[in-house]
């Protein structure tokens, strides 16, 4: 069984326990399930440990991003007096994943304060890396701290898409150059001294 939404039946393989006359398949490869028989003239001393068919599936061009399976549903042995031990496939897990990896938190070429807090948006996520040191994540987010220079983040996902961004991370300020900030963008251009210490003793109170 199969998601047609997501993916096409290409074609199929015979494999080494059955041969390909020993075959009948279904006509309509587009339907799921797809079903099809193997015959053999006896089923007494058979195994089939062996690769007993390949099916060749192709992702639609339009596929929308999704997880998915291709699982074996139903194993038949007919026309057999006594019972025959038939192995089920497990259910193989796949995805369509048209996106690369998102981040919030941060946007390339800005500029942070302080240790910053990245979460990272991709289900497949393989790897972080931060000026080409992998990183591990927690609860999918990561943290960038301050550094000289820029520092370039590198995201990729299973299917190879990697979002790349540039940024910078600096110091958070000290109380001090707070309150020198705060100074220096509303007190007068007269320098009046007690407007001066007035706009000081507001910072101060304000960071208390």
């Amino acid at each position: 069984n199969y998601d047609t939404d997501l993916l096409e039946l290409a074609g199929y393989e015979v494999g080494g326990v059955f041969t390909e006359s020993q075959f009948t398949f279904q006509e309509d490869t587009g339907a799921a399930p797809y079903k099809f028989l193997a015959t053999l003239d006896t089923l007494d001393t058979t195994y089939a440990k062996d690769v007993f068919i390949t099916l060749q599936f192709k992702v639609k061009d339009k596929a929308a991003d999704k997880d998915t399976t291709v699982s074996l549903e139903m194993l038949e042995v007919v026309n057999k007096d006594s019972q025959v031990n038939v192995e089920k496939g497990t259910a193989m897990a796949l995805a369509v994943d048209n996106t690369a990896p998102q981040v919030e938190g941060i946007k390339d070429g800005g500029t942070y304060s302080g240790d910053t807090t990245v979460t990272v948006k991709e289900a497949h996520l393989t790897s972080v890396t931060v000026n080409g040191k992998e990183v591990q994540l927690t609860d999918g987010k990561f943290v960038l701290y301050p550094a000289d220079g820029k520092q370039t983040v590198v995201l990729t996902d299973a299917c190879g898409h990697t979002t790349t961004l540039t940024v910078t991370v600096k110091p958070a300020p000290t109380p001090d150059e707070i309150v020198d900030n705060i100074i220096s963008a509303i007190s007068p251009a007269s320098g009046d001294g007690g407007s001066q210490w007035l706009v000081a003793v507001l910072a101060l109170s304000l960071l208390g």
